[in-house]
C-alpha cells in the first residue's frame, strides 16, 4: 500500500510538466518479472539522459529507496536516501548535476554518522564522521578533494587518539598517537607519504620506548629501546632499512643478553646469547665455507646443541645433549629438510629409536629400543605417517604384540602373547575401537 502511495504521489505530481515538450514516465524494475519496482522518473523528448522533474527509487520490498529532482538531465537539491524501514540514510545536495554543500549520512537510529562538505562534486573542507553515541571518531580537512592539513581520531571517550598533517593528500609533518589516558604514544615526522625523520615510541608511563630515523621511509641509523624504567635494552644500527653493525641487547637488570653483527640484513661474524646471569647461552659463527654454525650451552655451560645453516635452512647433521654432556639425540638435514635417519640416545649411550626420514617426512619402518639394547617396538610408515605393521617385544627379546596401525590407533587383526611367546589373546579393531575379541 505504501508502495503504490508514494507512486500515485509521483505520478500526480506531474501535472506541471508543460505540454510544449512530451514527458515520457520511465519505470525499471528489479526483477525479470517486471513486478517489483525498482525506479520511476520522467525523460523529456524522449532522450534518455534527459531526466526531469521528480525521481523516486524503491527497495525490494516496494519502500522507497531515493528521492530527488532532476533538471535537464542533472540532478538538483538535496536526493535523499532511506534504509528500508524508511528512516533516513543520507541527504546529498546537488547543485548542477554535482554535489554541492552538506552530506550528512545517519546510521538506522537516525543518529549522524558523518558530515561531508563539497565544492561542485569535490570535498572540499571538513569531514567528520561519529561514533554512534554522537562523539566524534574523526575529522579530517580537504582540499581539492584530498586530504589536506590537520587530520585527527579520537577514542570513543572523546580523548585524541592520533593526529598527523597532510598536504596534497599525503601524510607530510608531524605525526602523533596518544593511549587512551592521553599519554604520548608515538610521534614521528613524514614527508611526501613517507616516514622521514625522528621516530619515537613510548611506554604508558611517559617513559621513551623506542627511537630511530628514517629515510625515505626506510630505517637509517641508530635506533635503541628501553624499558618502562629506562634501561637500555636493546642497541643497534639501521643501513637503508636493513639491520647493519653491531647490535645489542640487555635484560631489565642490566646484564647483557645479545651480541650480535649484521652486514646489510644477515648476521656475519660471531654472535653471542648470554643467560641473565651473563653465561653464554649460545654462539654463532659463520664458518670460511658460508655456513652458519650455532653451538648452545646448557646454564652449566656444557653443550646442549650443534646446529648449522646454509643461508637460513638447516643443514648438516644437528646433535643434542642432556645437561652431563651426553648426546641425545641427531637429525641429519639437507637443503632445510630431514634427510636420513634420525637417532635418540638413552643416558647410557645406547642408542633409543631410529627412524629414516626422506625429504622431510619419515619412511620405512621406525625402531625403539631399551636401555640394555633390546628391541622395543617396531612402527611402519606410509606417506609420511604411521601406517601398517605394529610389533612389540619384552625387553627379555619375547614377542608381546603384533597387529597393524593406522597412526596412534590400532586396526584390523591383533595377536598379544606371553612372557614364554605363546598367543593369549586375539581381537580385531577399527579406528581404536574393539570389535572383536576371544
Amino acid at each position: 500500500m505504501k508502495h503504490l502511495v508514494l507512486l500515485l504521489a509521483l505520478l500526480a505530481g506531474t501535472a506541471f510538466f508543460g505540454t510544449a515538450v512530451a514527458q515520457e514516465r520511465i519505470m525499471t524494475y528489479h526483477d525479470s518479472a517486471r513486478t517489483l519496482i525498482k525506479s520511476v522518473y520522467f525523460i523529456k523528448g524522449g532522450d534518455s539522459t534527459r531526466i526531469h522533474g521528480p525521481f523516486r527509487g524503491f527497495h525490494t520490498d516496494g519502500s522507497l529507496a531515493t528521492k530527488g529532482e532532476f533538471k535537464e538531465g542533472q540532478k538538483i537539491g538535496i536526493f535523499e536516501q532511506y534504509y528500508p524501514d524508511g528512516s533516513l540514510q543520507r541527504a546529498i545536495p546537488f547543485e548542477g548535476g554535482l554535489r554541492h554543500g552538506e552530506l550528512i549520512i545517519y546510521d538506522p537510529q537516525g543518529k549522524v554518522m558523518q558530515r561531508a562538505q563539497y565544492r561542485r562534486d569535490t570535498l572540499e573542507g571538513e569531514l567528520t564522521q561519529y561514533y554512534p553515541g554522537g562523539g566524534i571518531h574523526s575529522k579530517t580537512e580537504f582540499k581539492r578533494g584530498k586530504p589536506d592539513g590537520l587530520v585527527q581520531e579520537y577514542y570513543e571517550s572523546g580523548t585524541l587518539k592520533e593526529e598527523i598533517q597532510y598536504k596534497g593528500g599525503q601524510p607530510n609533518g608531524v605525526s602523533k598517537s596518544y593511549y587512551p589516558n592521553g599519554t604520548l604514544r608515538s610521534e614521528a615526522l613524514y614527508r611526501n607519504g613517507q616516514q622521514h625523520g625522528y621516530f619515537r615510541t613510548y611506554h604508558t608511563n611517559g617513559q621513551l620506548d623506542t627511537e630511530s630515523t628514517n629515510e625515505g621511509g626506510k630505517r637509517m641509523g641508530s635506533f635503541k629501546q628501553y624499558s618502562p624504567e629506562g634501561q637500555l635494552l636493546v642497541e643497534g644500527q639501521y643501513l637503508e632499512g636493513l639491520l647493519h653493525g653491531r647490535n645489542r641487547s640487555w635484560y631489565d637488570n642490566g646484564q647483557i643478553r645479545h651480541i650480535f653483527q649484521y652486514e646489510k640484513g644477515k648476521k656475519t661474524g660471531t654472535n653471542w646469547t648470554f643467560y641473565p646471569d651473563s653465561i653464554v647461552e649460545s654462539k654463532q659463527q659463520l664458518t670460511k665455507d658460508g655456513k652458519l654454525q650455532e653451538e648452545i650451552f646448557w646454564p652449566s655451560s656444557k653443550r646442549k646443541a650443534l646446529k648449522s645453516y646454509v643461508g637460513e635452512q638447516p643443514s648438516g647433521t644437528w646433535t643434542y645433549y642432556d645437561e652431563q654432556g651426553t648426546l641425545t639425540k641427531e637429525e641429519p638435514y639437507v637443503a632445510g629438510k630431514l634427510n636420513g635417519q634420525l637417532t635418540t640416545y638413552h643416558p647410557n649411550g645406547k642408542i633409543q629409536s631410529t627412524l629414516l626420514y626422506q625429504n622431510g617426512q619419515p619412511q620405512g619402518e621406525e625402531k625403539e629400543y631399551y636401555p640394555s639394547g633390546q628391541q622395543k617396538k617396531l612402527y611402519t610408515y606410509k606417506s609420511g605417517k604411521r601406517f601398517g605393521a605394529f610389533k612389540e617385544w619384552s625387553e627379555t627379546g619375547v614377542l608381546v604384540a603384533e597387529g597393524q596401525l593406522k597412526g596412534d590407533l590400532r586396526i584390523g587383526k591383533w595377536t598379544f602373547y606371553d612372557q614364554k611367546g605363546k598367543p593369549i589373546k586375539k581381537a580385531e579393531y577399527l579406528n581404536g575401537e574393539l570389535v572383536k575379541e576371544n
